[in-house]
């Protein structure tokens, strides 16, 4: 499972898209020679991007699955960033995301996760329709109250 979270640095004016995932490994993964360390994983990453500086992995086992749904939960856009500055700046930044990541897939499945998905009959989350929910029951939607919330101090609904 992987997620892709994009956070705002208003003193560079800067973006930094970065990755969060969630691999399911067996249960003797960390026991075993296949293990990959943090710098096997940095090494790696730095290889397949072709970059030029050695780049910032952080690996950590979670246990538990509440505890990574809560995790992915976090992700695309944490709003805090965009709270603390003031409203021309916080309007510019929120546009510049929108426009960067509309219609993209923020959140994906692949592996035991994809099966899961399948079988829970989630939306393809690869080929799945994003403009077309007529399906979709009319009404009451609980999870736009989750996410998009007003915030008096930006003037904006924020996701």
């Amino acid at each position: 499972m992987k997620a892709v979270e994009i956070t705002y640095n208003a003193v560079q004016d800067t973006y930094h898209p970065h990755i969060h995932a969630i691999f399911a490994v067996r249960p003797g993964y960390f026991n075993k020679v296949g293990y990959l360390t943090r710098k096997a994983w940095r090494d790696l990453w730095q290889d397949v991007m072709k970059l030029d500086y050695s780049p910032q992995v952080d690996v950590r086992a979670i246990s538990g699955r509440e505890k990574a749904v809560a995790e992915m939960a976090k992700y695309p856009v944490k709003t805090a960033d965009l709270l603390t500055l003031d409203l021309n700046t916080a309007a510019l930044a929120l546009l510049t995301l929108y426009r960067a990541m509309h219609g993209r897939r923020l959140v994906t499945f692949g592996g035991q996760f994809r099966e899961i998905a399948r079988k829970l009959r989630l939306d393809d989350v690869e080929n799945g329709d994003l403009i077309h929910v007529d399906d979709e029951a009319a009404g009451f939607n609980p999870v736009a109250l989750v996410l998009f919330k007003y915030h008096a101090r930006v003037g904006l609904y924020i996701c």
